[in-house]
């Protein structure tokens, strides 16, 4: 049972910012990413008392030590996109409150979530195959750290539409086939329903072997907005590996074929060509 917020947030955060302040290179990105990080993971797990106003409202003090007011994007900061959309729900929250927050934000979740980090021994192991194209919050007030009224990502990245399919009886992370590959879930709210249609946004790809991932792919499960063309709603995370892969044979080569197969133009909103994958690469909103 979460424990009610009755305490200033800037208490629970004191043992991050007294550690952060007496790094030798705090200023560095990473630096700070790995407060945020850390002040995000024990933050989320306590309850409010008015948690439709409060989340980002109540955490908006830390944030204004950590960074840019032009950087702040409702919980996450624009210098670390797209790789900050990888953050999970520690166990499938019951509700999700998409007037507080975007749904891409890790503030629109009623639950403890884990943000995402590429730490120093991965980082240069592994690259980016999605980019930041645009980032725009619009506030209930003119407080850039305040409540949020609305929001989206924009992205050039490669999208898969697969099938969610054989999942086992339980929810939260478990291991289910996108389309022909085996990959490790996290979905926001609980299990997908067996032959459910989601589309796979890749964000990471790794290039070497190390205990410090798991998987060779990771990226975001999204659902399309039916109003728009083009723009998704995030609905969880996912990774991809070739190791562990229960017995599957070339489990990533048939999850990268996905990401060669063309979609149809309603699908986004422009094409960009294939990177150097061979990954068909696309311009679509998150919101």
């Amino acid at each position: 049972m979460k424990t009610k917020l009755s305490i200033d947030p800037l208490y629970i955060a004191e043992p991050y910012l007294a550690q952060y302040s007496s790094m030798e290179h705090r200023n560095t990105d990473y630096d700070r990413c790995l407060l945020w990080k850390a002040l995000v993971d024990a933050y989320s797990g306590f309850g409010l008392t008015a948690p439709e106003k409060d989340k980002l409202v109540a955490i908006s003090g830390l944030a204004r030590r950590i960074g840019r007011a032009d950087d702040y994007l409702a919980g996450l900061w624009r210098e670390f996109l797209p790789e900050q959309l990888l953050w999970h729900t520690v166990e499938p929250a019951s509700s999700r409150d998409d007037i507080r927050a975007p749904a891409w934000s890790w503030a629109s979740m009623n639950h403890k979530v884990n943000m995402y980090i590429r730490l120093p021994e991965v980082r240069e192991r592994c690259s980016l195959v999605a980019s930041l194209l645009d980032a725009e919050v619009s506030h209930v007030s003119q407080d850039p750290f305040g409540q949020v009224q609305s929001g989206f990502v924009r992205v050039i990245a490669p999208l898969a539409k697969v099938t969610i399919r054989d999942t086992p009886e339980k929810s939260g992370r478990y291991i289910c086939w996108l389309g022909k590959s085996l990959s490790v879930v996290s979905a926001d709210m609980g299990k997908f329903p067996d032959d459910t249609a989601i589309y796979c946004l890749s964000i990471l790809k790794f290039s070497m072997t190390t205990k410090f991932r798991p998987g060779d792919m990771e990226g975001i499960l999204f659902e399309p907005a039916k109003s728009t063309p083009g723009h998704y709603y995030r609905r969880g995370k996912f990774s991809v590996s070739q190791r562990n892969s229960g017995g599957v044979s070339h489990n990533l080569e048939s999850f990268t074929l996905e990401l060669r197969s063309l979609l149809g133009c309603e699908l986004y909103e422009k094409y960009m060509g294939v990177d150097d994958m061979s990954f068909h690469r696309y311009q679509f909103s998150i919101v």
